[in-house]
């Protein structure tokens, strides 16, 4: 029987504040050139270097996913057929 594997990439609060700070900054940077307003995007920019540390910074502090070790790679199919 195959060993269950759990996958929990993307389920932290680390993970979903970065990617939140990040799509604001993406939506800052797109109306910033979008209106040719250029502290819009600068805001954005600035957000995205936020969004970064911010993500960092939690997973440091503990509110990230523990490392996940990979899944054992399968025997080849030409193994299997020799059975």
């Amino acid at each position: 029987m195959a060993a269950e594997h759990h996958n929990p990439e993307g389920k932290s609060v680390a993970s979903w504040t970065a990617v939140a700070i990040e799509m604001l900054a993406a939506v800052l940077i797109g109306a910033g050139i979008m209106f040719n307003t250029h502290v819009l995007a600068w805001i954005g920019a600035v957000l995205v270097v936020v969004g970064m540390i911010a993500g960092y910074g939690l997973t440091a502090a503990g509110f990230g996913s523990e490392p996940q070790k990979a899944p054992e790679a399968l025997e080849p199919v030409d193994s299997q057929l020799e059975r």
